[in-house]
């Protein structure tokens, strides 16, 4: 009877060892990733980003809004937000 209980003793005890060092390690990966910098943002775009540096530009940089419709090559559409693309489908 002694070893049944000397077998789960150590395997209880095995459990709260590896359950301590489990959220120790976990802890410090947390704390030492909020270091590291994001992957991802403008630079794996394919064309970068707009000037507001949230926006993926494309190629031509047609959809990035800036300054308003006037600055857009194409102006807006009729919802004033969208930059309009050349034959206005995207409105």
């Amino acid at each position: 009877m002694n070893i049944i209980y000397f077998i789960l003793g150590t395997i209880i005890l095995s459990l709260f060892v590896g359950s301590i060092t489990f959220f120790i390690i976990e802890a410090t990966n947390t704390k030492n990733n909020k270091d590291k910098p994001v992957i991802g943002g403008c630079s794996t775009t394919e064309y970068g980003c707009c000037p507001n540096g949230t926006t993926a530009s494309n190629k031509s940089g047609t959809n990035c809004f800036i300054g308003g419709c006037s600055t857009t090559e194409y102006g807006c559409c009729p919802d004033g937000k969208t930059a309009k693309n050349k034959d206005g489908t995207n409105c």
